[in-house]
């Protein structure tokens, strides 16, 4: 799992909650505080000490798990909007001191951000990200719905990779990244859903048919939606290095996913993206393996009482409630 984590209103040790709740169910995890200056300095320093201390306390102890390190880091920023130059800077700084990976960060989801980058700096949002030093093969950048050629042309330059996360777009009404675009060029483009849901498959199906409809072409979206499993893998690559996370192969590491849908039609080597696109759409995940070990079982969480684990969520929903009225 890759996470950006928010939470302005309680940045200190946010970081350490979203680690243990990761342990306690035995899945592999990169996460980041979201970076912002919105709220002011204060929060902005925080925000940048949040993810430092995350960064430090994973370099200590990368958790193995089968083997393989469970939790990584990197360093999250919010939207260029919302970033002065000097947090930028020191993003910057941090990551190059520290070893860290890249960056995390929303980019041109709305064309609002553009326009803000152009009015600060007379530069568009990939472009005031590249001097400020922040782009490149550790750069999660996400979104890029309103991102222009040459900004394309810098993406591919740097190595960036750039999660699509189709139905959060859809459910902002912001527009929608071209990701036939972006791959054409080069750019190496992942799956996200910007906190809609887990259902990764789902965005898979989502940018499939977005690619569809917005081209009017139903021979396209295959390649595609290959490209954006690749990159998804490349991602866990990118965090988990050679850890062969995304393979399915004898010594691997064992983290899978049994989908609930048995193929009525053969299912083999040429097919599978057929199959994962109509057959498992809507499937109910039926087990989760992570490192050989079951997170889930059979449609149940061993070890873990759901049930009360609810209870306490909605409880705190609405204690979190009636404190926002």
């Amino acid at each position: 799992m890759v996470d950006h984590h928010a939470s302005e209103g309680a940045v200190e040790g946010s970081l350490a909650a979203v680690d243990r709740a990761a342990a306690a169910l035995g899945v592999r995890l990169c996460t980041c505080f979201e970076t912002t200056d919105r709220d002011g300095a204060a929060v902005a320093d925080a925000g940048l000490a949040e993810n430092l201390r995350h960064a430090q306390e994973v370099r200590a102890d990368p958790r193995p798990l089968g083997g393989v390190a469970s939790r990584a880091a990197t360093l999250g920023l919010h939207a260029s909007l919302t970033l002065s130059d000097e947090t930028l800077a020191r993003a910057r700084a941090l990551v190059d001191e520290h070893g860290l990976p890249g960056v995390h960060v929303h980019v041109a989801e709305d064309r609002a951000d553009p326009e803000d980058a152009l009015a600060r700096s007379g530069l568009r949002t990939i472009e005031r990200l590249d001097r400020a030093g922040l782009l490149g093969p550790g750069t999660l950048a996400a979104h890029c719905v309103w991102v222009d050629d040459h900004e394309v042309a810098l993406l591919a330059e740097r190595s960036v990779k750039v999660i699509h996360n189709p139905s959060s777009n859809m459910n902002n009404g912001v527009g929608r990244a071209d990701v036939a675009r972006l791959q054409a060029a080069g750019v190496v483009c992942a799956l996200g859903s910007d906190g809609m849901s887990g259902d990764v498959l789902g965005e898979l199906a989502q940018a499939y048919l977005v690619r569809r409809d917005t081209a009017r072409d139903p021979r396209v979206g295959w390649d595609e939606a290959r490209g954006l499993l690749q990159g998804t893998r490349a991602v866990a690559e990118l965090f988990f290095p050679g850890a062969g996370l995304g393979t399915l192969r004898e010594g691997g590491p064992a983290d899978l996913v049994v989908l609930d849908s048995p193929p009525y039609t053969p299912l083999e080597g040429d097919n599978v993206l057929g199959h994962l696109l109509y057959g498992g759409l809507g499937a109910r995940v039926r087990s989760v393996l992570c490192g050989g070990r079951f997170v889930l079982r059979d449609g149940t969480f061993p070890g873990l009482d759901l049930a009360a684990l609810c209870q306490r969520a909605r409880a705190r929903a609405r204690a979190l409630w009636a404190r926002r009225r």
